[in-house]
C-alpha cells in the first residue's frame, strides 16, 4: 500500500507553501553537511571513522596523539586539547570518511539486528551520492561543493526511518536545524523531475503509486479530482525543480552504499528488494530516461531530444530496452568526466 506523506504540523507545511524553488548555494559546505549527518550518532556507528582520525593525526610530521574518545568528541563538534573542530578539521573529517568508503568500509562497524548490513550504510550511500553529484555539477558549470552537500544531506531522514517517510523526516530535521533551503532536497530527491515542465511527479521507481495517480493515454500523469492529495503531492505540484534537484535525482539512481554504478544497474538492484508497481514503473523509466537525455543534450553529447512517453501501447520490454540504451550512453559520458569509473564490485566488508 502506498505511503501517505504528510508533515507533522502546519509549521512545516507552511514552509513549503508557495516555495518557487530552493536556493541551495550559500555559505554552508559539504563538510558542514557531513557533520550534521553524524551528529548524535553513537561511537559504535562512527568507530571506523574515529580510527581514521586517530591514524591521521598520529602520522603527521609532528604527531598528535588522540584517544578514540577524543576522536569521537571531534565528530560531535567538540574541541579537544590539541585539535579544534574548526573548518580545517571538518574538511579533513570529510576526506577521511571518503577514505573509509573507498577502502570498502563503512564509517561505523555496528550491524543492524539480524543482518550483515551496517547501520551506517545509508551514510556510505550519501557520500557516494555526494561524489556523483559533484562530478555531474562540475560538468555543467555548477558548484560541485553545493552538489556534494546536497548529496550528503538528501537521506539524512534515514537516521530515523528507512521507509519513504525518510523524505518527511529529513525535511523536518533540516528545517529544525535552520537549513531551510537544503531541506527541500529531502523532498525532491525521491521523485523524478520532468525537464519539460520542471515539476516533480508523485511517483517513485519502486514504491506503490498513491491512490488517484495514473498515466493517461498520452503517457502523462493524471489525478482523480476526487482524491485528497497528501502534503508531498501538493508540494510537488507547485515547486519548480532546479538544476541541483535534477542532478540529485540522477545521482541517487547511481550511488549505492558500496560504489557508483550505472542507472540501469541501480534501478535493477532496487527492484530486487522491492516490487515495482506496474502503475508507475514505465512512467518512471520514461521520465528518468528523459532526464538523462536532457543532461546529455546540455552537455553537447547529443543534438536531438525526442521525448520518451510511457503510453499504453508501449510494451514493458520496449521501454526497458530504451532505458537500458539511454543508461549505457549516460554511463559512458559519466566515465569520461570522472576519475571514479562506474563499478560493479562486491559490497564492502562491515569492519
Amino acid at each position: 500500500m502506498a505511503t501517505s506523506l504528510n508533515f507533522s504540523g502546519n509549521y512545516y507545511r507552511n514552509i513549503t507553501n508557495h516555495k518557487y524553488t530552493a536556493n541551495y548555494e550559500n555559505s554552508r559546505s559539504a563538510a558542514d553537511a557531513f557533520m550534521l549527518c553524524i551528529n548524535s550518532l553513537p561511537y559504535e556507528e562512527l568507530d571506523n571513522l574515529c580510527i581514521k582520525i586517530q591514524e591521521y593525526y598520529h602520522s603527521k610530521e609532528t604527531p598528535i596523539f588522540l584517544s578514540l574518545e577524543d576522536c569521537y568528541q571531534l565528530t560531535q563538534g567538540n574541541d579537544t586539547q590539541y585539535v579544534f573542530c574548526n573548518k580545517d578539521f571538518k574538511n579533513t573529517l570529510l576526506a577521511l570518511a571518503y577514505k573509509c568508503i573507498n577502502e570498502r568500509k563503512t564509517v561505523g562497524s555496528k550491524l543492524r539486528e539480524n543482518s550483515k548490513s551496517s547501520t551506517t550504510s545509508w551514510l556510505s550511500h550519501c557520500l557516494y551520492q555526494g561524489e556523483t553529484a559533484a562530478i555531474l555539477a562540475k560538468s555543467q558549470g555548477l558548484n560541485p561543493d553545493t552538489a556534494r552537500k546536497l548529496g550528503i544531506l538528501h537521506d539524512i531522514g534515514r537516521k530515523y526511518t528507512h521507509t519513504l517517510m525518510h523524505t518527511i523526516a529529513g525535511f523536518e530535521t533540516l528545517v529544525d536545524e535552520g537549513w531551510i533551503d537544503e531541506a527541500f532536497i529531502c523532498l525532491t530527491h525521491s521523485f523524478i523531475g520532468n525537464k519539460k515542465t520542471n515539476k516533480g511527479g508523485r511517483c517513485c521507481g519502486c514504491d506503490p503509486a498513491v491512490p488517484g495517480f495514473s498515466i493517461d493515454e498520452n503517457g502523462n500523469p493524471k489525478w482523480d479530482e476526487s482524491i485528497q492529495k497528501d502534503d508531498i503531492t501538493l508540494f510537488l505540484d507547485s515547486y519548480n525543480y532546479n538544476s541541483y534537484d535534477s542532478i540529485i535525482n540522477m545521482a541517487d539512481l547511481m550511488a549505492t552504499s558500496y560504489g557508483i554504478i550505472s542507472p540501469y544497474e541501480r534501478v535493477t538492484d532496487i527492484s530486487t528488494r522491492t516490487t515495482p508497481d506496474p502503475r508507475n514503473r514505465n512512467y518512471f523509466k520514461a521520465e528518468f530516461s528523459n532526464l538523462m537525455l536532457h543532461f546529455l543534450n546540455q552537455a553537447g553529447e547529443i543534438e536531438n531530444l525526442n521525448e520518451i512517453k510511457a503510453t499504453p501501447e508501449t510494451s514493458d520490454e520496449h521501454l526497458d530496452r530504451i532505458f537500458h540504451e539511454v543508461s549505457t550512453l549516460f554511463s559512458s559520458y559519466f566515465n569520461t568526466i570522472s576519475q571514479n569509473k562506474l563499478t560493479t564490485k562486491a559490497k564492502p566488508t562491515q569492519k
